[in-house]
């Protein structure tokens, strides 16, 4: 999975990391739900539009909630 280094970064130090298809640090990451329940993550790059989708993510309030999620993301 080539997100995999961006779910680490996010897990310790709660930013997303570089794109892994362009390199950008243009990247950000949003979790959507509520707090003490199960949700989804998105992360996606601004530069290259590529992103990434998480189900099943138990949502807490330590990281990005509910950010508008850009329209014209690919997941890739």
């Amino acid at each position: 999975m080539k997100w995999i280094k961006n779910l680490e970064s996010i897990a310790i130090t709660k930013t997303s990391g570089k794109c892994p298809h362009c390199g950008s640090n243009n990247t950000d990451y949003t979790f959507v739900g509520n707090v003490g329940g199960v949700g989804y993550g998105e992360i996606w790059c601004n530069d290259c539009k590529s992103a990434y989708h998480l189900s099943r993510v138990l949502i807490t309030e330590e990281y990005n909630l509910n950010k508008e999620i850009p329209k014209n993301i690919i997941y890739r």
